[in-house]
């Protein structure tokens, strides 16, 4: 029969591992509802992308070819390959103006409502959830006047747009944010339950706030290796229209906080787990 010390030692052991598996879903849980599940957090961290060199060449494309399709045949047929380096050039004009990351915020603001439809609604959609462009196609096409192309072209809102979350990932999508969201009401508290619970039954507490500091560095460490694990065998991978570039730029602007937080929790727990290491270490020694 095993001696009370010896089950309060299983105990707090088993309790520092709920505890370090716990801590990595935590974090991603705390994320997903606070940056995915807020348009202002979510804004702030796209904004910088409207100066990233493969948004704006993506944005140039689209744009280019939205206007030059909707463009009449007749407009396009006379004007030959001046028309299309005219639309180019004030294409390039606009992404690369001030005006571009005001309209890039607005078009981000559409696309996170369109997100947010396709995570919370009681009706699913499989539709891609897109990031509209159509405000930049307007920039583009009030500037086609002086360069002697016609003023009436109208091209469809949706035309130009970047796909954020493809149609056939919204379920899995789905699913993982209502866990994830729903998870954050609980699984912190969980998390920092467990880790106390295992120091209050723990023999030697200096020594079972070592290995739970340890624990909790593996917990931290473990997230930014799983958001790269998730970037190279999914988000490379997805279904869409958007260039992997684009694709990847997204998914490293939403994450940036995610991944630093992880490393910043594994910094200071595997200081905690030092100092109670040394502490540990000299009350052994008196």
């Amino acid at each position: 029969m095993s001696s009370p010390s010896t089950a309060r030692g299983l105990l707090a052991f088993l309790l520092g591992l709920v505890a370090t598996a716990l801590l990595p879903v935590a974090l991603a849980a705390h994320w997903a509802d606070g940056v995915v599940a807020s348009t202002s957090t979510y804004l702030g961290t796209v904004a910088p992308l409207a100066h990233d060199p493969a948004v704006q060449k993506v944005a140039e494309d689209r744009i280019g070819s939205a206007i030059l399709h909707n463009l009449p045949t007749s407009v396009v047929t006379l004007g030959g390959a001046q028309v299309k380096d005219t639309v180019t050039t004030l294409t390039h004009t606009v992404v690369h103006s001030d005006a571009f990351p005001a309209a890039w915020d607005a078009a981000n603001t559409t696309a996170h409502q369109r997100l947010l439809s396709a995570l919370q609604d009681a009706t699913p959609s499989d539709r891609d959830v897109t990031i509209p462009l159509s405000k930049v196609v307007d920039a583009v096409v009030a500037k086609l006047s002086p360069g002697g192309v016609h003023l009436g072209v109208k091209v469809p809102a949706d035309a130009a747009s970047v796909t954020l979350l493809p149609g056939g990932e919204t379920g899995k999508a789905r699913l993982a944010y209502e866990r994830l969201t729903a998870a954050n009401t609980w699984l912190p508290g969980a998390t920092g339950a467990a880790a106390a619970l295992a120091l209050l039954v723990a023999n030697r507490r200096f020594r079972a706030l070592s290995w739970l500091g340890w624990g909790g560095a593996l917990g931290g460490l473990a997230v930014p290796v799983l958001v790269t694990v998730f970037r190279q065998t999914t988000v490379t991978h997805a279904d869409g229209t958007a260039p992997r570039a684009v694709r990847l730029a997204v998914w490293d602007a939403l994450t940036h906080d995610l991944r630093h937080e992880g490393f910043v929790v594994a910094g200071i727990a595997a200081a905690v787990a030092v100092v109670a290491s040394i502490v540990a270490w000299a009350v052994r020694r008196s």
